[in-house]
């Protein structure tokens, strides 16, 4: 499993999305995730990316409704997984209205929810891919309690962007809370301790810390997690992946 915030294809100061794509496509291949979750993808842009990695499908909605502006996507090998379930909440007090923006909030904020069945395994799975706010502190705890309310389906991974340090803020305390297991603590090793925000080349950016988390359901057996240094070739995002090898209980 992994996360990977795609950075827009907006931002001026970044290389363009035709060379991004090329880029983020050989690392995810070779990083071979079952499933990776993305954000700030458009609809465009996963189908540029999915074209390039044989196999693999998304699913995911524009924070806007009916597809338009970013996506919290969710990209899975479809040749290993089938879907059986997805649906789509607002992080809002009204999570059914599509482009619903919590009080705080600057944008429509969303989670992406995915019932996944293995079949090599029969495994069943829940995926629950988010993106919080980057402004407002409220909205980002009102986002991490809808979270949490998509747990109980079964064995499950929360990851995503969550504009908030790992094992430091008030969202990581009430999923922490809530029982869900971060992948990479105790934070022991350097590829761990890794801050995940780490801008564009040639502008000033902050030492955010972790604020891309892979969380689990006790139960799901974490075999390593990590912050993946990224491309040593060329600039793909302005973050690193967060990655981790999951053995699901049997």
């Amino acid at each position: 499993m992994a996360t990977w915030n795609l950075l827009t294809e907006h931002d001026g100061g970044a290389p363009p999305w035709a060379e991004r794509v090329e880029v983020l496509a050989r690392h995810v291949g070779a990083l071979a995730p079952a499933v990776l979750a993305t954000q700030e993808g458009s609809a465009a842009m996963l189908d540029d990316l999915v074209g390039r990695l044989p196999g693999h499908r998304w699913v995911g909605e524009g924070r806007r409704g009916r597809g338009r502006d970013e996506c919290t996507a969710l990209v899975y090998d479809a040749a290993a997984l089938t879907v059986l379930d997805v649906r789509h909440r607002w992080l809002s007090p009204t999570p059914l209205v599509p482009g619903s923006v919590a009080p705080g909030a600057d944008l429509p904020r969303m989670l992406t929810t995915v019932h996944l069945h293995h079949a090599g395994s029969g495994a069943r799975f829940v995926v629950v891919g988010t993106h919080l706010d980057h402004v407002g502190e409220a909205a980002r705890d009102l986002g991490a309690a809808l979270v949490a309310e998509e747990l109980g389906g079964g064995p499950t991974v929360v990851l995503g962007d969550f504009n908030a340090a790992a094992g430091r803020s008030a969202p990581y305390g009430r999923l922490v809370g809530a029982g869900l297991v971060d992948a990479l603590a105790p934070r022991e090793r350097e590829e761990q301790r890794r801050a995940t925000f780490v801008g564009v080349p040639g502008r000033d950016g902050a030492d955010e810390g972790q604020i891309d988390w892979l969380l689990v359901t006790p139960g799901i057996e974490v075999v390593r997690g990590w912050v993946d240094e990224g491309p040593t070739e060329g600039f793909g995002s302005d973050h690193r992946p967060v990655v981790a090898d999951l053995r699901l209980p049997s």
